[in-house]
């Protein structure tokens, strides 16, 4: 069984060492450590047995009464078995809990517009109950070139 918790400072190498398995571009120690310190910002981890095997990282805005998804990996051996939906889920619970109205998620353009894309990430957002809802120019970086964001929303229900 998958089980999701809020992470805290002491679970920074788990998250550190989930990212880079998971992740083209891996965040390192010192942006993570960051990440718990803030005020704001949530890490959920994802446990199958005794072992992490994926993380959510999540910014709340209360103003805009808005909860951003900034980062989801799973360990590439337990792809496909339900852990990225669980932290997302997880995300979307906690962040209505609060009060957030809506919760975003920024996708590079790359990954969407790519017909190749093992994790059809687009179709998986609106299984998720995500739609799309915008696009913000030059949001990422990567090779020395800018990419668009896709943004996808879901709102409270």
């Amino acid at each position: 069984m998958i089980r999701v918790y809020k992470g805290m400072l002491r679970d920074m190498p788990h998250v550190t060492n989930l990212d880079v398995q998971t992740q083209e571009f891996a965040l390192d120690a010192e942006a993570v450590k960051q990440w718990f310190i803030q005020i704001g910002k949530a890490v959920y981890l994802a446990q199958l047995g005794k072992r992490e095997v994926g993380f959510a990282l999540m910014t709340y805005d209360k103003e805009k009464g808005t909860a951003f998804i900034d980062r989801v990996g799973t360990h590439p051996s337990f792809r496909q078995a339900g852990v990225g939906r669980r932290l997302v889920e997880r995300v979307v619970l906690e962040a209505t809990t609060e009060s957030a109205k809506k919760v975003q998620m920024i996708v590079p353009n790359y990954a969407i517009d790519d017909k190749e894309d093992p994790w059809n990430i687009e179709q998986w957002l609106w299984k998720l109950g995500f739609k799309a809802v915008g696009v913000l120019t030059d949001h990422f970086h990567r090779y020395g070139r800018d990419y668009d964001g896709y943004v996808f929303e879901r709102m409270k229900t």
